[in-house]
């Protein structure tokens, strides 16, 4: 779910860094995939990342994907 499913735009950003967390913590080394219509928080990534950009039900989305590094 992304958008207004995740609540507030400050909620679904702090989901998304929670998230960036846990992968840098538990999975490096793990090939990742991560969908969001936000394309402000894909500036900040600590990882290198290719990026994909998508319509979807009139969302303007990103797929992000690359390897979690250390």
């Amino acid at each position: 779910p992304y958008g207004l499913r995740l609540g507030t735009r400050a909620e679904s950003e702090k989901l998304f860094h929670e998230i960036i967390r846990k992968l840098k913590k538990d999975y490096k080394g793990w090939k990742v995939g991560l969908i969001t219509p936000n394309r402000e928080l894909v500036r900040n990534m600590p990882f290198p990342m290719r990026q994909y950009f998508f319509s979807h039900g009139g969302l303007k989305m990103t797929l992000l994907a690359g390897n979690v590094t250390p």
